[in-house]
């Protein structure tokens, strides 16, 4: 051990050395869709976020960054590991209107998002 064999080392290294935490697998995002006239919660519909930092891309490249996913039964999503920024949120649900809104990932807080959806 590095410790006893080498103690001047290992006491400089240890007075100098950085540690830098990287939260891994923090929750940034919280997302709750329900239908907009009942309240009720809306399982399986698809959220779609994609970057939203004023680029124009084309269809492949915009689909390359998005993140897909689909609520569950409670009509929620948790969104782990966003890097931060602006992201522009789709939620589709056969039966009901798209809706779009616009959510900011803020290093070291949690966004949360309620997306209520119109029956079509």
């Amino acid at each position: 051990m590095v410790r006893i064999s080498h103690p001047d080392f290992y006491n400089e290294y240890k007075s100098v050395r950085k540690v830098i935490s990287i939260r891994v697998g923090s929750l940034v995002l919280k997302v709750l869709v329900t239908d907009a006239q009942t309240g009720e919660p809306l399982a399986n519909t698809t959220l779609t976020i994609t970057p939203d930092d004023g680029l124009q891309r084309s269809a492949s490249q915009t689909a390359k960054q998005s993140i897909v996913r689909k609520t569950a039964k409670g009509g929620g999503l948790n969104e782990k590991n966003m890097e931060e920024g602006k992201y522009i949120v789709t939620a589709q649900k056969p039966g009901y209107k798209d809706k779009t809104t616009t959510v900011s990932i803020v290093h070291g807080e949690r966004a949360v998002l309620e997306i209520a959806l119109d029956k079509i």
